[in-house]
């Protein structure tokens, strides 16, 4: 990164309440240690404390996605690196969390599909398409059938935005964010 992009970086994040960005490998056992590094003191409010559950949530199921449906180094050239990044932000009156990591081509459309559908449904159509899939047991071998998408989306109110860019013929980035908003106009104060 040069001085000029780590500057319109900073400025980018500047006023920004919160910014954590994570950068590196994942794991089921950093996990814990990152979500435990990006918490934080926010005042004791009703709204506030449900919201920091929500966020909470979003930050654990983001990290799980990564680690489970991420290209690991060992399923690649070990000369290639391709680190995965999470990133929390508070700005203003929202929590914007991201992730980014190399998936499977193979994955993409799939996942494409899954987005698209999650994202067009209405809190009540979430809520029957959650329970059919829990009780249709349709997991993958990773260990998912797109519970914590659909969950995601149905805490939050707010649809995944999400792209994906090919960076080798069979990888590509896999890039999710989804924006967690105050239900009142008062921006979220930090104690």
């Amino acid at each position: 990164m040069s001085d000029n992009q780590l500057l319109d970086f900073y400025e980018e994040l500047y006023l920004d309440n919160l910014s954590f960005i994570y950068n590196g490998r994942f794991s089921d056992a950093i996990t814990e240690k990152l979500i435990e590094l990006s918490e934080f003191n926010i005042k004791n409010t009703e709204e506030v404390r449900k919201l920091r559950k929500k966020v909470s949530f979003i930050m654990m199921e983001s990290f799980q996605n990564i680690v489970r449906h991420g290209i690991k180094k060992t399923d690649f050239d070990a000369k290639t690196t391709y680190p995965s990044t999470f990133l929390v932000r508070n700005r203003g009156k929202a929590f914007y969390i991201t992730s980014v990591n190399i998936i499977d081509n193979k994955e993409v459309k799939n996942l494409k599909e899954k987005l698209d559908k999650i994202n067009t449904l209405s809190k009540e159509e979430l809520k029957s398409l959650f329970n059919k899939v829990l009780t249709s047991e349709s997991f993958s071998d990773k260990g998912g059938a797109g519970l914590g998408l659909i969950e995601m989306v149905r805490r939050t109110g707010e649809p995944i935005d999400y792209e994906f860019k090919e960076v080798e013929k069979e990888k590509s980035y896999c890039y999710m964010r989804i924006k967690l908003k105050r239900l009142d106009d008062t921006e979220i104060k930090f104690a």
